[in-house]
């Protein structure tokens, strides 16, 4: 017996994750990792323990809501339809409130496709600038909100699993990718390192 669309995502040789998408943009790859969609969409209440990641976690809140403590102290209150960015290496400790939340949670990491040497060419590789630079460099969360346009595509994976369309997988890939691009995208805008000079 099958679990359902779960068994026709991406399998992936990380061990504890449920699917990997693999996608070449331009001379990157973007890996996106997530640990098991249908399942934790279902949670019920739940904490973690202190933890943190080898690579950059986007938590999506769907539906409930979340605390999300940081070895810093920041204190992030997440709710729905929330987007939290966390950088790799970043401790944090995660608690829901109330009964019962729907969350998923990606793991991304962008890699050159062959050995870059000296200096990261922001228009060569934007996306790496963006994940090392904007991102895995900051001791803080960055908390996205108010973001319908980058939540619509996370909600249309949603739809797309309880649908039962042959083309769930292509679905699912495409509005990934899309939906970390656009929150990469959110984190470019928000940087003040890319405003124009006078």
């Amino acid at each position: 017996m099958t679990d359902g669309p779960k068994e026709m995502l991406y399998p992936s040789r990380k061990g504890r994750h449920a699917f990997e998408i693999v996608e070449t943009i331009g001379n990157v790859t973007l890996t996106i990792l997530h640990n098991n969609l249908l399942d934790e969409t279902e949670s019920t209440l739940w904490k973690s323990d202190w933890h943190n990641h080898s690579l950059c976690e986007i938590v999506v809140l769907y539906s409930g809501d979340e605390h999300i403590l940081f070895e810093n102290q920041t204190f992030i209150v997440m709710n729905s339809h929330d987007i939290c960015i966390i950088p790799r290496g970043l401790s944090h400790f995660c608690s829901p409130v109330g009964d019962r939340q729907k969350r998923i949670s990606l793991l991304v990491s962008v890699t050159p496709q062959k050995p870059m040497t000296g200096q990261i060419s922001r228009s060569d590789s934007l996306l790496l600038h963006i994940l090392s630079e904007l991102i895995d460099k900051r001791d803080t969360p960055i908390l996205l909100k108010g973001q319908s346009g980058i939540f619509s595509n996370i909600n249309a994976v949603f739809t797309a699993l309880r649908s039962g369309d042959p083309l769930t997988n292509i679905i699912v890939k495409h509005q990934m990718i899309l939906f970390v691009l656009q929150c990469f995208s959110a984190v470019f805008r928000q940087s003040s390192d890319y405003l124009p000079s006078t």
